[in-house]
């Protein structure tokens, strides 16, 4: 006797908020490092809409890819801007140096 898949009932588990995220734009950093972007967030699924387990599978796989998309951005992100905290860093030590090298030689000129 074979059953036939029954509908999920899928509710949030959070009340909704008053302010609507899909009016929120956010700004990402342009290509090399250039002038931000505005970036509107993808539209959000309704999730009343879900009504089997497959299209509940295509709706997490979505989800997930959206996730590891922004993770991998935010990683980008964060290792271009350790990258140039490194650059900045190595910047203030060599000037650190010369400033050191050129007092040194100053002091050494003096009778």
């Amino acid at each position: 006797m074979a059953s036939s898949a029954k509908p999920l009932k899928i509710q949030n588990s959070t009340p909704a908020k008053s302010n609507s995220s899909s009016s929120i734009s956010t700004l990402k950093p342009g290509p090399a490092g250039g002038s931000p972007r505005n970036v509107e967030p993808p539209a959000k699924a309704n999730t009343s809409d879900i009504t089997s387990p497959h299209e509940l599978i295509g709706f997490v796989d979505n989800l997930l890819e959206n996730l590891d998309s922004k993770f991998d951005d935010m990683t980008a992100q964060f290792i271009d801007r350790m990258n140039q905290m490194s650059t900045d860093v190595d910047k203030l030590e060599a000037s650190i140096q010369d400033i050191i090298n050129s007092d040194g030689q100053l002091t050494s000129n003096i009778p």
